[in-house]
């Protein structure tokens, strides 16, 4: 890159709560529908199978759908771990400050906040001492 470049990137959708397997497949179609989203993106995303009918219209299959999801449900599940475990790495991770800088940087300037620090320091059991 050359000074005056300009970078764009942009996603697949945008962002939202909760698991993207609660999204209603209409609600995908639609995305599919707008060409906001690809059919690979809706499957790995949302778990969602549609193909495009002669018309060009997208159509949900709703079999290959559930099957979709429950595969990749079953492949969560064989990779999840107890929250337990999860928080005592993470904060093993915080302790250690084995951030890459930028996320170092932004942890220190946010803990200029006394809100997000008090429940930074709250969630991570960290000493008063502590600091990036």
């Amino acid at each position: 890159m050359k000074n005056n470049d300009l970078w764009g990137v942009a996603t697949g959708a945008s962002s939202g709560w909760g698991d993207p397997f609660e999204r209603r497949p209409q609600l995908v179609i639609a995305d599919l529908e707008q060409d906001a989203i690809t059919p690979e993106f809706a499957r790995t995303m949302y778990g969602v199978v549609a193909t495009q009918n002669d018309k060009g219209v997208w159509v949900l299959d709703a079999q290959a759908t559930e099957q979709c999801r429950a595969a990749i449900l079953k492949e969560r599940r064989a990779k999840s771990v107890p929250v337990s475990e999860w928080w005592k790495k993470q904060r093993a991770r915080v302790q250690a400050k084995d951030f890459l800088e930028p996320v170092r940087d932004m942890y220190q300037s946010s803990m200029s906040f006394p809100k997000f620090d008090r429940e930074y320091r709250g969630f991570w059991q960290l000493d008063p001492d502590f600091q990036y």
